[in-house]
């Protein structure tokens, strides 16, 4: 058997491939190793696939905060310690787009989900990779930096007044409400990136319009176009916020000379058939 998991800041989606070829699917929390514990991935896994890791011969994990090898021996021994019969790889969710979108071919390869990250890949390998800051030095265009726009917007009263009482009114946060969640509670980049349904329920308004295309254009100008040769090559793109966003993205691509290729909101069943395959 074999099992596959997708996992970014926010969720982890999970097939589980059987003998006969039939897949099973799970969904859990994300397992980013910058913000949860060995104990948090071993209670996941217990709770979905306790009865199964016996059988599971091989399992590839793709996750957001998995580009350092660091973090990425760290999932390894959480997993080791999980599938004692199985040949684990550790790989990052850009590893997991590249190969969702791309195959074996070359292109480039962006993420815009809760977070950002970008690269260019040869086919086989990440050749080129803007490093990926994180919500709070980059993430640009990501859900966390859409929020967060949005966010410092309406704090500094800056947000025009008709949001504002639309704002007020779905949600009871006072500024010391949202200064806590955002430096005392966790998960503040979900926090942040959950006020993209108030962003996507109000996308007529032109202030809505003018925010989300200045932090497209600003991912662009700090990720695609520092990679050489960015107007020969197509842009791939997986993510939810992509996914959302996809004709804004496709509009400020155009007017670049860039060559939008696949977009995929979730990466994991081009994954099941790259492996399978």
């Amino acid at each position: 058997m074999i099992l596959i998991a997708e996992s970014g800041s926010t969720k982890t989606d999970w097939r589980l491939v059987h003998k006969n070829n039939e897949i099973s699917s799970y969904t859990t929390m994300g397992l980013n190793p910058y913000y949860i514990t060995e104990a948090i991935v071993l209670e996941e896994l217990d709770n979905s696939l306790s009865t199964l890791k016996s059988a599971i011969t091989e399992v590839y994990f793709y996750g957001a905060g998995c580009s350092s090898n660091e973090n990425c021996l760290m999932m390894l021994s959480i997993f080791s310690l999980f599938f004692k019969n199985a040949n684990i790889e550790v790989a990052s969710d850009m590893m997991a787009a590249a190969r969702a979108t791309c195959g074996n071919e070359e292109g480039m390869v962006a993420i815009l989900g809760t977070g950002s990250n970008s690269c260019f890949y040869d086919g086989k390998e990440i050749a080129e990779n803007v490093t990926s800051l994180g919500y709070i030095l980059g993430d640009y265009g990501s859900g966390a930096d859409i929020g967060k726009q949005l966010i410092t917007d309406f704090l500094e009263k800056e947000l025009p007044q008709d949001l504002v009482d639309e704002f007020k009114k779905e949600f009871d946060l006072t500024p010391q409400d949202i200064i806590n969640a955002i430096y005392k509670k966790p998960f503040p980049n979900r926090f942040l990136a959950s006020f993209n349904l108030f962003v996507t329920a109000h996308i007529s308004h032109p202030y809505i319009i003018d925010l989300v295309k200045n932090r497209i254009k600003l991912f662009l100008e700090k990720n695609v176009y520092k990679y050489s040769d960015y107007q020969k090559n197509k842009l791939n793109l997986v993510g939810s916020i992509s996914a959302i966003y996809e004709s804004i993205i496709r509009a400020e691509a155009e007017q670049k000379n860039i060559t939008i290729g696949k977009i995929i909101k979730a990466p994991i069943d081009e994954l099941v058939a790259y492996h399978l395959n």
